[in-house]
């Protein structure tokens, strides 16, 4: 079962993945992007190429580039951790496994559409690398745009630096937007109050996880 936690900047993505880990040390997890693929050598490539040129319709061209590049890069990994990794199929009879990761396909629909690439071409990228019979189902952290930059700044960091109330109340909305588009879709999205403590919010997934485990 492939699980993604979904939000914007500082709804605790991160932090809630290492929670189920120290819960759950079954469970796999991954952080995207976390390890160097030969499709992500290629997208960071391509990202070097954008810095340098000037030429506006050539970096609309890259970033589009960037964009495939990184979606093949996150099917790639997972396709590696639950299919054809000896070590993990060893450990995981007849491939009944959890892998919970976080921005998948919603934060790559939210952040690209923001720009220049068509929403409806990126829909049939997402939906043909990880339809809803892969994905099995999305969690999204919900989190107003006043408590996620309050919870930015306090961790600070050079990545953070750009961040404000506006950049993520654009954000937060386009997430509403790709998220009722996800569910008539067919994929299944639990929506979890982030503001809770993140030892709930970690219990919350959990349950929900073990309640769609049982039943399949």
């Amino acid at each position: 079962m492939i699980i993604s936690l979904e939000g914007i900047d500082g709804c605790g993505k991160s932090s809630v993945i290492k929670e189920i880990k120290s819960k759950v040390s079954e469970i796999k997890t991954l952080e995207l992007p976390q390890v160097e693929s030969r499709f992500g050598k290629l997208a960071r490539q391509s990202l070097t190429q954008t810095l340098k040129t000037e030429e506006v319709k050539e970096r609309i061209e890259l970033q589009n580039q960037i964009t495939y590049l990184c979606m093949f890069e996150r099917c790639e990994l997972i396709q590696t951790l639950t299919c054809d990794h000896p070590q993990f199929l060893k450990s995981q009879p007849e491939n009944r496994y959890t892998l919970i990761t976080s921005r998948l396909i919603i934060s790559a629909l939210v952040y690209n559409s923001l720009g220049s690439i068509d929403e409806e071409f990126l829909w049939k990228i997402c939906y043909t690398l990880f339809p809803p019979t892969v994905l099995h189902k999305i969690f999204y952290l919900d989190i107003s745009p006043e408590v996620a930059l309050e919870r930015i700044q306090q961790r600070g960091g050079a990545r953070d630096t750009n961040e404000t109330l506006t950049s993520l109340s654009i954000v937060y909305t386009k997430y509403q937007e790709i998220i009722t588009q996800a569910k008539n879709r067919g994929y299944d999205v639990i929506t979890i109050d982030a503001t809770k403590p993140l030892e709930k919010v970690a219990e919350e997934i959990l349950v929900k996880t073990q309640e769609r485990t049982s039943s399949s």
